[in-house]
């Protein structure tokens, strides 16, 4: 038995193709917006504003409800007593710490302290790397529990080199 299957011709349109480009130009780059820019700047120095009013107020606010304190005579009696009592807990407190075992003891706290504090400026800085590189703000420890962190920008003041 012969197949007689013939293949069906369809009649087509031959479009020439756009030849691709090999290399690809890199998008455009956006162009700086100054508008965003400005009202962004804008903002962000009225909001400065607003917290330093705040922290006016908050200063005098405080220092008016300390003063109720310190004008009554009775808490200042009893502020004199505490202060007395306090005075004999601290020297307690320093002939205890001139032990040597005390002294031993408060030498190993300072140096681990330390190696603390070292430690926790390295692992900040290196989720801060893990951040710009990853784009996440969650690390698995060693242990698999899943730990997030913060990254925390604050404004301050800017050193005068004199």
């Amino acid at each position: 038995m012969t197949d007689n299957i013939k293949d069906p011709i369809e009649e087509a349109e031959i479009v020439a193709e756009t030849p691709k480009t090999v290399n690809p130009s890199p998008p455009p780059v956006a162009a700086f917006d100054i508008a965003a820019y400005n009202a962004t700047l804008e903002i962000v120095r009225r909001r400065i504003g607003i917290l330093e009013k705040a922290k006016g107020q908050l200063k005098k606010l405080k220092e008016m409800y300390q003063d109720i304190f310190v004008n009554d005579a009775k808490y200042n009696q009893e502020d004199k007593l505490v202060k007395e009592a306090m005075k004999k807990r601290k020297d307690v407190q320093s002939q205890l710490a001139h032990r040597p075992e005390a002294a031993d003891l408060n030498g190993k706290i300072k140096d681990l302290s330390e190696q603390i504090k070292d430690n926790e400026a390295s692992l900040s800085d290196e989720l801060m790397e893990y951040y710009k590189t990853a784009g996440v703000t969650e690390i698995e420890d060693e242990n698999g529990q899943v730990q997030e962190f913060t990254i925390v920008i604050r404004l301050k003041p800017k050193k005068r080199v004199e």
